[in-house]
């Protein structure tokens, strides 16, 4: 009898390891067919001559760190996750991979929309820097509820967590608060700035953050209602959705970014020609010349 429940749990156990190799696996598929899909794109639009180094530097890392960080996690789980029983240690030092990769990533994201909102407001210092001091409150809370997570995890020999985590659910509610705050200061500046005739930028900016918003939201809540604590499915998946949506944002952001304006221009103005150009660039997945994106 105790033998047949031993093979038994193995049987389960090789299965669940499957399932796991297969979410992986299939994150970095995707990766990589984002990545041939856009290669023309990236090609013309990051790659050119007239592309500043940090949008280069940015792109890179949220594209290609990405199929690097898919790969360790396979290689994780058929080395080290897949020889049951896992400790509690090599558990808990997984989690902690793939956390920090997460706020590094997210930490990003959020950077490129900051930057898109900031040009709405050139000159208004208090605005840019209370966006800046509730953006530091909301990674500092995350970070405190990442610790907490950590400190509290109880899992089993997969790796799957035992308790449902407030602070997940705590971490995603602070995470929408400040799209909200984004989405605010656009709408706040939409009617000057289109009257400005900056109209095709500030569709842009609310474009940007109303999907990226949304898709957040699709991705956190789930996660945390149902206490789905296994950590490739509370971070792998929507980090390789992180990279999808940060490269978007870097290939439909304006070209040049407000450190390079001369003075006294508008980082608005001066952008919203070099958005009216690339955006049906990305859009066409790389079919198009911006010479004949009128």
């Amino acid at each position: 009898m105790d033998s047949y429940a031993a093979q038994l749990a193995q049987i389960t156990y090789n299965r669940k390891t499957s399932t796991l190799s297969l979410i992986e696996v299939a994150g970095l598929v995707i990766i990589l067919w984002d990545t041939v899909t856009y290669f023309e794109t990236e090609l013309t639009q990051i790659w050119s001559s007239s592309t500043p180094l940090s949008m280069k530097c940015t792109y890179s890392f949220l594209r290609y760190s990405t199929l690097v960080y898919q790969s360790i996690n396979i290689l994780l789980i058929d080395l080290r996750i897949s020889k049951a029983p896992v400790s509690s240690r090599t558990c808990t030092l997984w989690f902690v991979f793939q956390i920090v990769v997460a706020h590094i990533f997210w930490f990003t994201v959020q950077g490129i929309l900051m930057k898109l909102v900031f040009t709405l407001h050139p000159k208004q210092r208090k605005i840019k820097a209370a966006l800046v001091g509730m953006f530091c409150l909301e990674k500092s809370f995350e970070i405190g509820a990442s610790v907490v997570f950590l400190l509290n995890l109880e899992n089993d020999d997969m790796c799957i967590t035992r308790r449902r985590s407030s602070e997940t659910t705590y971490a995603c509610l602070i995470v929408q608060v400040f799209f909200f705050s984004l989405a605010i200061l656009t709408v706040v500046k939409a009617r000057s700035s289109i009257s400005q005739g900056m109209r095709p930028y500030v569709i842009m900016i609310a474009r940007e953050i109303l999907w990226v918003g949304s898709l957040t939201a699709l991705v956190c809540f789930p996660i945390a209602l149902f206490s789905v604590h296994t950590a490739e499915v509370l971070v792998s998946w929507p980090l390789s959705l992180l990279s999808i949506v940060g490269c978007r944002l870097v290939l439909r952001s304006p070209r040049f970014p407000p450190d390079v304006y001369q003075a006294g221009d508008n980082p608005a103005e001066v952008a919203v020609e070099e958005s009216i150009e690339l955006a049906p660039i990305s859009s066409n997945r790389g079919d198009r010349h911006p010479n004949n994106s009128v």
